[in-house]
Order: C-alpha cells, then sequence, then structure tokens
C-alpha cells in the first residue's frame, strides 16, 4: 500500500485479492444441529461469520501443515483450514486433501462458537469458544423473533480447547522471563512462533547490547528462514542493525528474509558498522 501512495497519478482499481477461487469455497460443512437463521437463510453452510484468520506456526502438526492457515466460523460450529500456494507475487489456497467434504474442527454443540484461534507454545492450537446460544447482534434479528430466544443465554460461560494430534508429544513450554540474554537470543531458533515472538520482545525490551553479536551470528548462520527474519528485526529494535547485516540478509536465499530485508532498507534505521 505504501509503495502504490507514492505516485498519486496512478490509479488502482483494489488492492484485495481473493486467494480462495475454487468451486464453491464458501461451502462449509458443518455437524451440528442447523437452527433456523434469525437473518440470510439462504447463507446456511456458506461462510458468513469467519474471524481471526491465523497462519499455522509450528511443526506438532506434521509438515502438511506448514503453509495452513485456520478460519473460525462461531455461526456453524467450526474452524476451517486452507492450504497457502504461492501465485506469482500473491497466494491461492485450497482446501486440504483430506478435508474436502469436512472441517479441521467441527462440533455437535450448537452452542460452540470458537471466535478466535492461536498457535500456542506448545504448538498446539488453543480455540476460544464464546459458547453463545446466540450468536447474531440482536439488531440483526427480527424483533418478532427476540422474544423466542434468550439472547443472554451463555454469557457467563466460555471455553477454551487446546487441539494437537493424538499421540503428540507436546512441546516443553520454556520460562523465556527467567532467561538471560544469551538463552533468549537461543531460544529465536525455535519453529514455534509464539516462542519467537516472545523471545524478540523480551530482548528488545531490555535492550541490552550483548545481544547484538550472536543476534548477527543468527543471521548469518542459522539455518531456519524464520529465525534468521526474526534475527534481522531483532536488532533493528536494539538498534543495532548495521549494513554488513542488512546486505547479508539481501543475499539470503529464502526470499522472505530478502524481502524483510528490503523493507528494513526504508525505514532509516540502519546503522554504520562497528
Amino acid at each position: 500500500m505504501q509503495y502504490l501512495a507514492r505516485n498519486r497519478q496512478l490509479f488502482t482499481p483494489g488492492l484485495t485479492h481473493e486467494t480462495a477461487d475454487y468451486p464453491d469455497y464458501r461451502r462449509v460443512f458443518l455437524i451440528s444441529p442447523m437452527y433456523p437463521r434469525f437473518n440470510e437463510p439462504g447463507d446456511t453452510n456458506q461462510v458468513t461469520s469467519a474471524c481471526s484468520p491465523f497462519p499455522y506456526r509450528d511443526e506438532l502438526f506434521g509438515p502438511e501443515f506448514e503453509h495452513s492457515v485456520f478460519i473460525c466460523d462461531p455461526a456453524h460450529n467450526l474452524v476451517h483450514r486452507e492450504v497457502l500456494e504461492p501465485d506469482g507475487v500473491t497466494f491461492r489456497s485450497h482446501r486440504a486433501a483430506n478435508e474436502r467434504t469436512n472441517e479441521f474442527l467441527s462440533s455437535p454443540d450448537a452452542w460452540f462458537r470458537p471466535v478466535m484461534a492461536k498457535t500456542g507454545p506448545d504448538g498446539a492450537v488453543y480455540v476460544l469458544d464464546m459458547h453463545r446460544l446466540v450468536i447474531e447482534h440482536p439488531d440483526y434479528i427480527p424483533r418478532s423473533m427476540q422474544a423466542q430466544y434468550d439472547l443472554r443465554a451463555g454469557h457467563d460461560m466460555g471455553r477454551l480447547y487446546r487441539v494437537y494430534p493424538k499421540n503428540a508429544k507436546l512441546r516443553p513450554i520454556p520460562r523465556l522471563d527467567k532467561m538471560t540474554t544469551k538463552e533468549l537470543v537461543a531460544a529465536l531458533d525455535s519453529p514455534n512462533g509464539w516462542q519467537r515472538d516472545t523471545a524478540q520482545r523480551l530482548l528488545v525490551q531490555a535492550q541490552d547490547k550483548s545481544a547484538v553479536r550472536p543476534l548477527e551470528h543468527l543471521v548469518r548462520k542459522c539455518p531456519r528462514a524464520k529465525t534468521r527474519m526474526q534475527a534481522l528485526c531483532t536488532l533493528d529494535g536494539l538498534n543495532a542493525l548495521t549494513v554488513d547485516m542488512v546486505l547479508a540478509g539481501l543475499r539470503d536465499q529464502h526470499p522472505g528474509v530478502r524481502e524483510q530485508a528490503v523493507k528494513q532498507t526504508e525505514q532509516g534505521s540502519v546503522v554504520k558498522g562497528a
């Protein structure tokens, strides 16, 4: 968006891209009882309440989940999964091969209302269930029907589910708040997105410059591209991102790291090397 904004004379018809372009891509497969809808009755079995999209950021579910994005659909009591694949400068998506006529997570409980999901520090997917009888806002329910239901039923409820493969060994959850600076830098080299983010945050908050050299080593030598990228960002947060490190990022074999290095050259925060 910022690149297009630089040219005020350029007409751009739209900036959105529909990644799911396969037939009947709005179709969902619920297993709960289908109660009468208060609004848009023709959209039964069609996504109408998609929310909280998030990429899976760990390896616990296996390599086939590496490019998976989860989307909650509280109206249909399920969590849907799309698989992303590169398509030029953007992406396209499709259902997983074993989820052509079913969903990643669904419940026969009509009160199951997943409204948020995230990858946890142990590699599991944590799903927040609002757990309500009526999910629609009263403004969209005809007054003639409002009196037939307790619209507040479940307001004092809520559930949190931890979802992971059967017989999988959950990742130990480290106490990052107890780690030294050196240990936090090492913790960046993890397949778990929560761990990388938290280690990066703690390093930037501490502003301990003793982290600079080991972070530079990660940028140059770490085999994990996600860690190399976040090490670059952490150096930036420590005001210690040098020209040499940006050049290392620009020469990186992974396009995501090179892209991040380009963005950092635009921020004007690169310092001269020691």
